[in-house]
């Protein structure tokens, strides 16, 4: 009866946490170009500390999705654009599905929602090189993934704000590219068809960037600017008028109510006079808070599903848009976090998480010798270590922009020294570099230190090679793939699982070895020790509760399951099979609210439906008043589940006892000897 109470006290405060109608599900853009990335397990343990539910990929690594599986986290992988023309053959997209989504869809898998076809193809400056494959492309995955049976995942194409314009600077005026248009009305036809979304990157930030002109208060949402004017609207900040002329330029194609979501957004903070934390704070700060309001925009009132862009700095990236374009991200290349920021936009600022366990090279830098005997030589060395290292804080308005000449020296150094492994002759320069191992970080301009996670691609060729020949090695090593890890034998696989589970096995043994439990289950102190003590145990050995098995296996169950019904139908099926009575109708509740919702929307309910869930909520805590079932009831619940097995253990135990002790008096040797009382002894004389 307490089981079934937890599984269904689970069941009722999970779907309730996920549709708050003020929570903030903010996504994150995660991308990896980065001389040594953070190790994607890092990375999803910084997601999950931070409760960043939903991520958006550049592509679909397979370690990257590894370390996603079991999450529960919402997923868009992604297709680079240079795959757009192999996917337009059907059989190459059927393919690409099966090892890139199928792969990772089992029990307990990754939680993939969207496939991102392609990214921002209609650039102007792309000048049509995408043009004529992406459509196609997009049919060809769409259909994969149907005919897979993924029809709840959709497939959709992210777009730069470029592919449309408004001749008069106001959101009405808004229409479709003339050079795109034939083509983007294929693609909206076809979404719509199969009910996906549309996907924008809007960047206030390239408005200022891009226009001296622009006034800059209108890049933020704080208002006390210059509002534009647009018919009955008013608009005081550049994303809501942006976002409407997509508004107008799909209404006008003929499809006004099409889902729109906002695939990248963000602020950065280097590499540009107004790109640094201070103003980063600010613009994420409004951005969060008029998120939370779900005000949305003059146009299209009501909730918006957006995604940060991004997670993490990129030192590899391009910067032919500007230096900025390696410093997008909330936290630092190593996870740490660059300012106070509050995901669920109700104000409370601080500091997010930062990445747990990440691996650093060792704490040393490599700067300029200034005994060196030939300074002539510093131009071309700066240069040349800039080609191939990140100097973008070096920029003027950037964070190490006040470095003085030596310190502009000793930073390009240090990063083509850190970008190569830390190797010495990394730190050579004819003579004029040096490796110190003080930190030569000052006034707010790191000297970062590399990542561990990439250099094991070294280490063969520095051991086996000529040290004269190792830097010039080093730079194809760089290009080329990982080699595959060496797979695992079944036996060897099983060995290894078997070790782990015999490792905590004798950890929680070894508890119970020094506790006295009395085997007594109608002693309410015995029931209590015993309960005690499987808790020390559980915490040492690091095992889960069983109200923590329950809540995971609902998690795992209906990850990626789109309607409320199905969600329902599923929790009722889990609870069915596990044999545990609804005796207090709380799914019962559940239904009728749903098909109340489900009556006044005239449509089926989505979990992605914000509006809708926000009316289930409403009707939920209603029931949830009627039951007297809250959250804050949880603990008790679950020490009341936590003392129901500890008496069931002990019973069962004392049983053993008793049919042990008998079966022992029946021989004849036992038959003149008393038989000790089950009371007077403990759980250490069976173990």
């Amino acid at each position: 009866m307490v089981r079934a109470m937890i599984f269904l006290a689970w069941t009722l405060l999970m779907i309730l946490a996920s549709t708050s109608a003020n929570e903030v599900r903010v996504g994150v853009n995660w991308g990896n170009m980065a001389s040594n990335p953070l190790p994607p397990s890092n990375v999803v343990g910084m997601l999950k500390d931070n409760g960043i539910k939903k991520v958006k990929l550049f592509d679909a690594d397979s370690s990257t999705l590894g370390a996603l599986a079991g999450t529960g986290i919402e997923v868009m992988v992604a297709i680079p654009n240079d795959m757009l023309e192999r996917m337009n053959k059907a059989s190459h997209a059927k393919e690409w599905v099966k090892k890139n989504v199928t792969k990772h869809l089992y029990d307990g898998g990754v939680n993939i929602k969207y496939v991102a076809v392609g990214n921002e193809p209609f650039l102007a400056t792309y000048n049509d090189s995408f043009k004529h494959t992406t459509y196609p492309a997009l049919q060809n995955v769409q259909k994969a993934l149907n005919e897979a049976g993924h029809t709840n995942i959709k497939a959709s194409v992210p777009l730069n704000a470029d592919v449309y314009e408004s001749g008069s600077n106001t959101p009405s005026n808004g229409d479709f590219r003339a050079d795109i248009k034939d083509r983007m009305l294929e693609i909206l036809q076809f979404l719509n068809e199969n009910e996906a979304p549309f996907v924008v990157n809007i960047y206030p930030f390239l408005s200022l960037y891009l226009n001296p002109d622009f006034p800059e208060d209108f890049a933020f949402f704080g208002g006390g600017g210059k509002s534009i004017q647009d018919k009955s609207h008013s608009y005081s900040n550049v994303f809501d008028a942006n976002f409407d002329t997509l508004v107008w330029s799909l209404k006008k194609s003929g499809y006004g109510d099409m889902k729109i979501i906002v695939g990248e957004i963000g602020w950065p903070t280097d590499g540009h006079i107004k790109a640094n934390s201070t103003i980063a704070h600010k613009f994420y700060d409004g951005l969060m808070k008029k998120l939370v309001s779900n005000k949305g925009t003059p146009m299209r009132p009501g909730s918006m599903e957006v995604y940060l862009f991004g997670l993490l700095d990129e030192n590899m990236k391009s910067i032919a848009p500007g230096s900025f374009e390696r410093h997008w991200g909330i936290f630092r290349y190593d996870g740490v976090p660059k300012f106070a920021m509050d995901l669920t936009g109700k104000g409370n600022d601080k500091m997010l998480i930062e990445a747990k366990g990440v691996q650093y090279m060792e704490s040393k830098w490599c700067i300029y010798n200034q005994e060196a005997k030939n300074p002539e030589k510093i131009g071309n060395a700066m240069s040349y270590a800039c080609q191939s290292a990140d100097c973008t804080p070096l920029d003027y308005g950037s964070s190490c922009n006040e470095l003085d000449a030596n310190g502009n020296i000793s930073y390009a150094f240090n990063m083509f020294f850190q970008m190569n492994e830390q190797s010495v002759e990394a730190c050579q320069f004819e003579g004029l570099a040096m490796i110190t191992t003080t930190n030569v970080s000052r006034n707010g301009c790191l000297f970062p230190i590399e990542l561990q996670s990439g250099a094991f691609r070294l280490c063969y060729v520095q051991t086996v090679l000529p040290k004269d020949r190792v830097i010039a090695v080093r730079y194809f090593a760089k290009d080329a793939a990982p080699p595959a890890p060496k797979a695992l034998k079944g036996d060897e696989m099983l060995k290894g699982i078997f070790l782990e589970v015999k490792k905590k096995f004798e950890t929680a043994l070894s508890v119970f070895r020094q506790e006295k439990i009395t085997i007594d289950p109608d002693d309410p102190a015995a029931v209590k020790r015993y309960a005690d003590v499987m808790k020390m145990a559980r915490e040492k050995a690091g095992l889960l509760t069983e109200s923590q098995k329950i809540k995971n296996a609902i998690q795992n169950r209906t990850q990626g399951i789109p309607d409320v019904r199905t969600y329902l139908l599923t929790l009722q099926e889990m609870r069915i099979k596990a044999g545990l009575p609804d005796n207090i109708g709380i799914e019962k509740m559940m239904f009728e609210a749903m098909e109340k919702v489900e009556k006044e929307i005239k449509k089926p309910l989505m979990r992605d439906d914000q509006e809708g869930m926000a009316r289930l909520t409403a009707e939920y805590d209603k029931g949830n008043k009627k039951l007297g079932i809250s959250r804050k009831d949880m603990p008790k619940y679950e020490e009341k589940l936590d003392l129901t097995i500890a008496r069931a253990h002990l019973e069962n135990l004392k049983k053993d006892c008793v049919e042990a002790m008998e079966a022992q008096k029946k021989k004849e040797e036992f038959q003149d000897e008393a038989m000790p009382d089950v009371k007077s002894l403990d759980v250490r004389n069976f173990l």
